[in-house]
């Protein structure tokens, strides 16, 4: 009781024969609590923000669950200032759509490449075709480069499993791959000539050859017009 007393979850009232307690109202109760508890929360933000700083290293950190990839997306996009290459489909664009707007609008240099139907304002975005986000199983991957320091991949299939890290090697590769998809979107939406046209034919040759491996289709034409994004 006295516990409880110390907490705000009764009310007692007493003499020097003895003492009387009953149950604080429950809507005054959870009123304090939810108080109490952001205070706690307010306090723990500054004090362990200056506590704990990022680590340079090269591990790899994983876990599961669609909470904490979340949570590490958004976490990302809030501190990220200089930079932000993204990949989203429809779900994660409802949810960071604001995000990606709010890191624009200050200043952040954002491109993204939309898997889904759905957009969100930035600074460069691109639809990529629904049926090569298939094929290359982009339409459910989650892939956050933030100022080339840092990538969250999430793979948001069946039980979501994320992997973040400052590994140089890794940021390299995945700021590389929204960086060349971001430039054949762009390219193919464009309706500009073949890009492949000035190269020799064997090297046209090679790398149509590992086009058509992946299922993707390198230069557009006009007998796939479902292969180039609106």
């Amino acid at each position: 009781l006295g516990r409880l007393e110390s907490r705000g979850a009764v009310l007692r009232a007493g003499d020097r024969r003895g003492s009387l307690y009953r149950p604080v109202p429950p809507e005054a109760l959870l009123d304090h609590l939810e108080q109490s508890f952001h205070q706690r929360v307010v306090t723990l933000r500054k004090d362990l923000g200056g506590r704990l700083q990022a680590q340079d290293d090269d591990r790899f950190w994983s876990g599961r669950g669609r909470k904490l990839a979340y949570g590490l997306a958004q976490q990302l996009l809030e501190t990220a200032d200089r930079e932000l290459l993204v990949v989203l489909a429809d779900p994660e664009v409802e949810l960071f759509g604001q995000g990606l707007g709010a890191a624009t609008a200050r200043g952040v240099r954002v491109a993204a490449i939309f898997t889904g139907d759905l957009a969100a304002p930035c600074g460069l975005g691109v639809r990529h075709p629904r049926l090569e986000s298939e094929i290359q199983q982009l339409d459910r991957l989650l892939l956050i480069v933030a100022d080339g320091d840092q990538v969250l991949i999430a793979d948001l299939r069946g039980e979501t499993s994320a992997t973040l890290t400052a590994n140089s090697h890794m940021v390299l590769i995945a700021r590389q791959f929204v960086w060349m998809e971001l430039l054949t979107q762009r390219l193919n939406a464009s309706g500009a000539p073949d890009p492949l046209a000035p190269l020799p034919a064997e090297e046209r040759r090679f790398l149509e050859a590992i086009g058509a491996a992946s299922g993707l289709q390198v230069a557009p034409t006009s007998s796939q017009p479902g292969n180039r994004p609106p």
